[in-house]
C-alpha cells in the first residue's frame, strides 16, 4: 500500500473518530434530559412563513413509508423516514395550544402496511384527542400508502398532476433457487409444517402457499378498499372499480371522489385556516435536532459523483443487499 493511501485511511478514521467524540458531547444535554424525565427532548420548532401567535404545523411525509429504525438521524446526520419522530412531532402539536391546525405534506409512493396503517392511526389519534383539524397537501407522487395514509385527514387537497390512488396490496418473492444451483448451493430444511417455509426463496412456490399468499393479499385489499369506502364515504362497489391498483391524476382523482379540491400548497394553508377559524398564523416545522455534520460534509464533498458507474454499481449493490429475505406486504406503487 502506497504511502498516500495509508494517509489518506488514517485521516478518514482520526475523522470517524472526531465525529462520534461531538456528536456525542453535542448530544450529551440531550440524552441527561431523556434518562432523568423519561422521555425524549421536544423537537426543534422553526417557523417557516407567516406571523400571529397561532401556528399550524407542517410534517413532511416523504420518500417509502417503511421504518426500520426508531432513530431519524444515523450517526452521521443524515435524515432517513421515522414514524417514531412523526408520533412526536404529533404529540408535540397535541399539546402545543397555540396550535390549531396541522398540513401533512405527503409526498411518497407508499411503503409498509403496517407502518402506514401505524401512520393513518397516528395522525386519527392526533384528531381526536386534540380536536386539531387536519389537511394533506399532496406533492408529486401520494399513491397506495400514500393515500392510505391521507385518508386520515379532513380534507386532501392534490395538484392537478399529482400521481395518487394506486388502491392496492403487493407482496414479491424473489426465487433464487435457480441461481443457487448454478453456483452448487443448498438448503437442506427441517420443518414442523408445510407452509412454515413458505416464501422461501430458494424453495419453488407450490400451489397450497400461493393461494395462503392471496389470501392475505386479499384480506389486506379488502381492509384498505373499506377503508376508503368510509372515510371518502364512498359506495364500496364504487371503490372497487377504481382499485384496480391503477394510479390517477389529481383531476382524475377529484372526479372519482377520491381528493376534495386541486390546488398548490397554499391552497391547502387557506383550508387549514378555514378549518381551525382563524385569519392568519405562522407555519411551523418540527425537526430532529442535528449531531454533528461534520464528517457527513467531509464525506459529501469528496465522494465520487453519483452519475459514475462505480458509484451506480455500489448504489445498486447496496439497495439490493438492504432487501430483506423475509416477504412483507406494500402498500406501494412500484
Amino acid at each position: 500500500m502506497q504511502r498516500n493511501q495509508v494517509l489518506a485511511l488514517v485521516i478518514i478514521g482520526a475523522l470517524v473518530v472526531v465525529s462520534v467524540i461531538a456528536s456525542n458531547l453535542l448530544t450529551l444535554d440531550d440524552r441527561s434530559m431523556t434518562i432523568s424525565e423519561g422521555t425524549l427532548p421536544p423537537l426543534q420548532e422553526v417557523t417557516l412563513d407567516g406571523k400571529g401567535l397561532h401556528k399550524i404545523v407542517v410534517i413532511p411525509i416523504q420518500g417509502v413509508i417503511d421504518d426500520t429504525s426508531t432513530d431519524s438521524l444515523d450517526v452521521f446526520g443524515a435524515s432517513q423516514f421515522s414514524l417514531a419522530t412523526i408520533e412526536r412531532a404529533l404529540k408535540q402539536a397535541e399539546k402545543d395550544d397555540a396550535v390549531k391546525a396541522m398540513i401533512l405534506k405527503v409526498d411518497s409512493p407508499g411503503g409498509s402496511v403496517v407502518v402506514s396503517d401505524a401512520l393513518y392511526r397516528a395522525i386519527l389519534r392526533f384528531k381526536e384527542q386534540s380536536g386539531k383539524p387536519v389537511v394533506v397537501s399532496m406533492g408529486t407522487v401520494a399513491a397506495s400508502g400514500g393515500y392510505y395514509i391521507s385518508l386520515a385527514a379532513d380534507k386532501i387537497i392534490a395538484y392537478p398532476d399529482t400521481l395518487t390512488g394506486s388502491i392496492g396490496v403487493i407482496m414479491t418473492l424473489p426465487n433464487y433457487g435457480t441461481l443457487a444451483k448454478t453456483i452448487g448451493y443448498e438448503e437442506v430444511v427441517f420443518k414442523s409444517g408445510p407452509l412454515k417455509d413458505m416464501g422461501d426463496p430458494l424453495q419453488p412456490v407450490t400451489e397450497e402457499a400461493r393461494q395462503a399468499f392471496q389470501s392475505i393479499i386479499d384480506e389486506t385489499f379488502t381492509h384498505f378498499v373499506s377503508l376508503v369506502s368510509e372515510r371518502r364515504q364512498m359506495p364500496l362497489q364504487e371503490v372497487m372499480d377504481k382499485a384496480t391498483g391503477a394510479v390517477y391524476t389529481g383531476s382524475q382523482a377529484l372526479r372519482f371522489g377520491l381528493v376534495d379540491d386541486l390546488g398548490d400548497f397554499e391552497r391547502a394553508v387557506k383550508e387549514a385556516k378555514s378549518l381551525a377559524k382563524i385569519d392568519e398564523a405562522r407555519l411551523v416545522e418540527y425537526r430532529e435536532k442535528k449531531k454533528s455534520t461534520f464528517l457527513l460534509d467531509w464525506l459529501e464533498s469528496h465522494k465520487a459523483p453519483y452519475d459514475e458507474p462505480l458509484s451506480r454499481l455500489a448504489n445498486g449493490l447496496e439497495k439490493l443487499l438492504a432487501q430483506e429475505r423475509t416477504p412483507k406486504l406494500w402498500f406501494i406503487w412500484r
